[in-house]
């Protein structure tokens, strides 16, 4: 099969479409057809018949990174409409633009981070002490989860599941997920467990919670804040950096380095509607080859 079996019944419609639709509308839902002609390309794609739901969810995510919402509407009609014709000329048999869902954006994307940069905000933190090691330790946890803050405060040492190196994460509406993580993070929580948590515990109101504060408790949400500002402030960083920017970076990082972008929307908990769950092998998988090596092996 060749790149003619996509773009010939684009043709032949595009012809049709001009009987009944003025030459701007047209020219629309040819740059429309062609832009996913291409992005379903880029995944092997060479027939409209082998495109399947699941599929064209993953391609039209991958576009709302980079397009407006009302182009990414334009982009799901402007296909509903195409399948519709290709039913009607018996060149597929299904349609996987019913139904279709489409992908939130809420906001646009925040700042993100280079790997060199990531590195230099990490390993600000150095020393032996409790706090300097739990500090170090959350920076390490946070990016190489992407977890939200809420997220990192609530884990607990259950939630630790090095042996099949992933983490049980529980979200704000007391969902689980499994996400992955680097032996790098990793070493850094054993390190924590071993050396400095033991250091804060309060033994007349122990918690299980992972990370502590210095009385015991645990940790606020504002001194996770306060820890990025000014680990980025000694980094000498030249934006301000949330946790919403180390979500990010890490997002950024796993997809230039080629990561199913349905894989990463699942690692890092965000919700597209009739996603389908892939299996923790694959998650783990994907995680492990697109994690930069610099964040993954390191110390």
């Amino acid at each position: 099969m060749t790149s003619e079996e996509m773009a010939a019944p684009v043709k032949a419609y595009l012809e049709q479409l001009k009987q009944r639709r003025s030459p701007s509308t047209v020219a629309n839902y040819g740059l429309d057809l062609r832009r996913m002609m291409k992005a379903l390309a880029a995944h092997d794609i060479q027939t409209w018949n082998q495109v399947d739901q699941y599929l064209l969810m993953q391609v039209v995510t991958e576009l709302s990174a980079t397009v407006s919402a009302a182009s990414i509407q334009r982009y799901r009609s402007s296909l509903r409409q195409f399948y519709r014709y290709l039913l009607e000329q018996r060149l597929v048999d299904h349609d996987p633009t019913q139904d279709l869902a489409l992908p939130r954006r809420v906001m646009a994307e925040p700042a993100t981070l280079s790997v060199e940069e990531t590195l230099a905000l990490i390993e600000t933190i150095t020393g032996t002490a409790p706090l300097a090691i739990r500090n170090r330790t959350i920076l390490e946890v946070m990016y190489a989860t992407g977890l939200k803050v809420s997220e990192l405060l609530a884990l607990t040492k259950a939630d630790l599941h090095f042996n099949l190196n992933f983490l049980t994460v529980h979200d704000h509406l007391g969902k689980e997920r499994l996400v992955p993580i680097s032996q790098r993070a990793q070493k850094w929580v054993e390190k924590y467990l071993q050396v400095a948590r033991p250091q804060l515990v309060n033994s007349a109101n122990e918690t299980a919670i992972l990370f502590l504060n210095v009385r015991g408790g645990q940790l606020s949400r504002q001194a996770v804040w306060q820890l990025l500002k000014n680990s980025a402030a000694k980094a000498q960083l030249q934006v301000t950096v949330t946790p919403e920017i180390l979500r990010a970076s890490l997002k950024a990082h796993l997809l230039a380095n080629q990561a199913d972008y349905l894989a990463v929307v699942q690692i890092l908990g965000n919700r597209i509607q009739n996603m389908p769950l892939l299996p923790l092998k694959r998650i783990q998988e994907v995680y492990r080859t697109c994690l930069p090596t610099a964040l993954e092996e390191g110390e």
